[in-house]
């Protein structure tokens, strides 16, 4: 760690002041930002947080939270109760189709995700978000050959 000056330490309190002032009178409140939020709940949220809005996520986290309040009842979860628990990726695209077909292959059962619209932007986010939480989740890919 570098060593700072006297002079550098007492601008950072002043901006530490300066931003605390700012967020006590513009600060949103939202549920993760609470001092009864565990460390799972903060997880979760920022994985939330990386593709879709604070004001999205408000409104789904509670919901989220109560069906999984645990790294285990995630983990063990049945991907059509987590499938359930995301169509808030299917809310905030909703001129994008998303389906999803279970099947069973080599032994494993698996769900395909199809993604459908006229404009390869929206495909590409909708990807983005899928694939964040599938990625988040250490679910398995499995490819189609």
């Amino acid at each position: 760690m570098i060593p700072l000056s006297q002079s550098d330490k007492k601008r950072s309190k002043t901006l530490v002041r300066r931003l605390e002032s700012w967020f006590s009178i513009e600060g949103r409140s939202f549920p993760w930002r609470t001092s009864r939020a565990s460390n799972y709940q903060k997880v979760v949220c920022e994985v939330l947080l990386q593709r879709t809005r604070a004001e999205t996520v408000a409104k789904f986290f509670p919901l989220f939270i109560k069906d999984f309040p645990s790294w285990k009842s995630l983990a063990t979860a049945k991907t059509s109760k987590i499938a359930k628990s995301l169509t808030f990726v299917q809310e905030n695209n909703k001129d994008v189709e998303i389906g999803s077909y279970p099947f069973f292959r080599s032994g494993k059962v698996g769900v395909s995700i199809v993604i459908r619209s006229d404009e390869q932007s929206k495909i590409e986010v909708c990807n983005s978000q899928i694939l964040k939480f599938v990625n988040q989740k250490k679910i398995e890919i499995i490819k189609s050959s």
